[in-house]
């Protein structure tokens, strides 16, 4: 099985909020910092993720550049 990466812009965030709920993203900040994890609760103004070490972290949707996240296709 082969993956995909798609990407989403931060200010698409709110409006894909059913499809991120849950899921196991990369997000990256407007900083160009990286964050590994799942987001747990989405608002229209703040992501709240937890990371694999188990910290939850809040974040404003303003400061998140990108979204990240891996596809499995069927091939």
């Amino acid at each position: 099985m082969g993956k995909r990466l798609q990407r989403m812009n931060g200010t698409s965030i709110p409006q894909k909020r059913n499809e991120l709920l849950n899921t196991e993203v990369h997000l990256v900040m407007k900083d160009n910092t990286i964050f590994h994890g799942v987001i747990s609760l989405l608002t229209e103004t703040t992501c709240q993720f937890k990371d694999y070490r188990s910290q939850k972290h809040t974040f404003s949707i303003s400061d998140i550049a990108e979204v990240i996240t891996d596809q499995t296709t069927a091939y």
